[in-house]
């Protein structure tokens, strides 16, 4: 039973996912080692929820389904007789029909000033039922844990980054979840971040100015609007793969980008 998006109880499950992965994230960064059992299992969980939570992902759910329903619309008021078929179908599903007469409904569908929003609640629940469907593919993963011994880790907007392993073969194709010889990459603190494939053996490393540029790439590579760091650096590469400093970003605001993609967006 999900809980509602308009009721406190949704705040407390959220609180209570983050809160346990925390607890988590904290022991991470003491213990220098990566959790198992249910420490595990808290850790990637919140690690779904940042998949599907990113405010840019839900606004494009939001903005289709709302263009879906306007392309019914105009469906159901192209003719007199395709409304009276939706009245009678309305009414058989128990739905009261709209007030409107069919012309004012057509005037309205054709200078498409009819409010349409997506419902709070079948958004929570499609939130939910996505990170059902995501967890499966976290947890057949095999997850390094990296420590930064020189510079820090970044974060986003868009924290958790999925590339293909070796970008030079798949770059034609989008790298997605499901797909074996993909990454999994997320920053956890300013020293700690994980990175899961399917492939080869977990375990845990530490990482200098080099590889957290690398890695900071990824995370910067996904920003939608923003990029968040800790302290005045920030390591990243450039186009010709030499490392940039947070003053070279803030002169040059482009995505930096991972070795053969070919691509810079800006910010």
């Amino acid at each position: 039973q999900l809980p509602s998006a308009r009721s406190n109880q949704l705040e407390q499950v959220l609180g209570q996912i983050e809160g346990r992965a925390c607890r988590v994230i904290d022991l991470i960064s003491t213990d220098q080692k990566a959790p198992g059992g249910e420490d595990r299992q808290s850790l990637l969980l919140f690690v779904a929820l940042l998949i599907v939570r990113v405010p840019a992902i839900r606004d494009a759910i939001d903005r289709f389904h709302v263009e879906l329903a306007h392309r019914r619309l105009r469906l159901r008021t192209r003719s007199r007789e395709a409304w009276q078929r939706s009245l009678e179908e309305f009414r058989q599903a128990g739905i009261d029909p709209p007030a409107e007469s069919y012309d004012e409904m057509r005037r309205l569908v054709e200078k498409d000033t009819l409010p349409i929003r997506t419902n709070p609640e079948w958004l929570t629940h499609l939130t939910f039922d996505s990170v059902m469907q995501i967890i499966p593919f976290l947890h057949g993963r095999k997850w390094s844990l990296f420590y930064a011994t020189e510079e820090e880790f970044v974060t986003c907007d868009n924290p958790v980054s999925v590339d293909w392993t070796r970008i030079k073969e798949h770059s034609f194709y989008p790298a997605a979840l499901g797909k074996l010889g993909t990454d999994v990459y997320v920053p956890l603190t300013q020293t700690a971040s994980i990175l899961g494939r399917f492939e080869g053996a977990e375990g845990t490393a530490e990482v200098g100015r080099d590889q957290v540029a690398a890695l900071n790439s990824r995370t910067l590579s996904k920003a939608f609007r923003y990029a968040y760091s800790s302290g005045p650096t920030c390591a990243w590469l450039k186009s010709k793969m030499e490392i940039g400093t947070a003053q070279e970003l803030l002169r040059d605001p482009r995505r930096p980008q991972r070795k053969g993609t070919g691509r810079r967006r800006r910010l």
